[in-house]
């Protein structure tokens, strides 16, 4: 995801359960778009980040992927797909 200007979003799933990109990694890497199996590093930065901050991530772990958008999600946002996501 080197352009990924129109996916700069970012989801929640509980546990490790997305799947990875598979024999189509080349092509999602190079997609300005949300692909199956895509996390960006920025989103699963921010999650780590907003993870030690917010009580429904603690002893949890979490699958990022990522997902349309031109802005990264809020502080209110990340607190409220963790707790979607318990």
């Amino acid at each position: 995801m080197l352009g990924f200007r129109h996916a700069i979003g970012a989801t929640l799933s509980r546990g490790d359960t997305l799947p990875g990109p598979g024999f189509t990694a080349i092509l999602t890497a190079i997609s300005e778009d949300a692909c199956a199996g895509d996390s960006g590093r920025g989103a699963v930065a921010e999650a780590l980040v907003e993870a030690l901050a917010c009580d429904a991530a603690a002893g949890c772990d979490f699958s990022v992927a990522t997902a349309a958008g031109r802005a990264a999600p809020s502080r209110e946002d990340w607190a409220s797909m963790f707790a979607d996501a318990s």
